[in-house]
């Protein structure tokens, strides 16, 4: 039920950002990826996901993403599903956009618990409303000393237009 909930307030808020993308100065970026990389004590991981970017002229930016990680190549039937929440900056450029994100996660799918995650990357745009992402992002369970990183690829593509400095 609170993930249904969260679902639906998440929804709710993104909701006024899509309007917001009617002008110049914000711009809406949904994307997807996939994550190969490692959890602390061994084991490869794969992560996959999508969300969606606010970001506006002035490079400040927050999103929302939802995506499920397990064990790779055993165990991935099992995994968990993780909403993120972020807040980003990005060095608004004509192609090269870097970035870098930080924000809190907590499992949603066969799991409890929550995370603070941070990570970089750079989208690299094939033109005017299409582009490559790469990222590398760790998760950190709050009291805990492990790490989940994976390194992402996947394409980012803004509908209304990106914004530009």
């Amino acid at each position: 039920m609170f993930s249904k909930s969260l679902g639906l307030v998440c929804a709710l808020a993104l909701l006024p950002a899509a309007a917001l993308a009617q002008t110049s100065n914000v711009a809406v970026q949904p994307y997807t990826f996939i994550a190969p990389g490692s959890v602390t004590g061994g084991g490869s991981i794969l992560h996959t996901g999508g969300g969606v970017d606010v970001v506006h002229r002035s490079g400040i930016g927050a999103g929302a993403e939802l995506g499920y990680v397990g064990l790779f190549p055993d165990g991935f039937d099992y995994g968990v599903g993780l909403l993120s929440f972020s807040g980003s900056y990005r060095w608004l450029g004509d192609s090269v956009v870097p970035f870098v994100n930080a924000g809190v996660t907590t499992m949603v799918i066969r799991g409890s618990g929550s995370a603070w995650h941070a990570g970089g990357g750079v989208d690299y745009w094939l033109g005017d409303g299409f582009g490559l992402r790469l990222e590398l992002r760790d998760h950190m369970p709050f009291g805990d000393m492990s790490h989940l990183w994976g390194a992402r690829i996947g394409v980012t593509w803004a509908p209304g237009g990106r914004v530009a400095r």
